[in-house]
């Protein structure tokens, strides 16, 4: 069974027979992840607009890139 990973959706690698499933393919995917619900947690405090929320995912998805 294929499984991709939550944020940039590449496809991960083999599972360990043992431990959690894998839910991203690296370091970077999943601590962009946890950037990113920090961040929204604190937007909710300013309630932004949804274009701003979606300029906001747009540069974090552009910095996952780069990192990768």
């Amino acid at each position: 069974m294929n499984r991709n990973c939550e944020f940039c959706g590449r496809e991960l690698p083999e599972a360990k027979k043992t431990g959690r499933p894998r839910a991203f393919c690296g370091d970077n995917c999943r601590k962009l992840v946890y950037l990113l619900g920090k961040i929204e947690d604190r937007l909710v405090l300013v309630n932004p607009t949804p274009e701003k929320k979606k300029l906001l995912r747009r540069r974090l998805w552009s910095a996952a890139n780069i990192m990768n």
